[in-house]
């Protein structure tokens, strides 16, 4: 099996975990008893590092710092979804 295939496939996998973390962070914002639970250290740990250079940049803009809806969670989000799919379109190149 080839190298990069291999490495494509789990830098998918891991992009996909944290896609997956990204949502129960979502989810967990809208319950508040969920937002307390012990797991969700982890669970910002996480996502923190993804999260917090594309709201650097967001802080820049007046318009997005007093926003109800936190856009860079969103970008960051959407960001990552496509960095997932183009590592599992180059897995389907490199298995040629």
């Amino acid at each position: 099996m080839n190298v990069l295939y291999m490495v494509a496939r789990v830098v998918s996998l891991l992009l996909g975990i944290l896609e997956i973390a990204m949502i129960i962070r979502v989810i967990a914002s809208w319950i508040p008893a969920l937002d307390r639970a012990g797991f969700m250290d982890i669970v910002y740990m996480i996502t923190e590092p993804i999260v917090v250079p594309v709201r650097l940049i967001f802080e820049r803009f007046p318009i997005f710092r007093n926003s109800p809806i936190d856009f860079s969670f969103l970008i960051a989000f959407l960001l990552l979804g496509m960095l997932q799919t183009t590592m599992e379109h180059f897995a389907v190149l490199a298995f040629r």
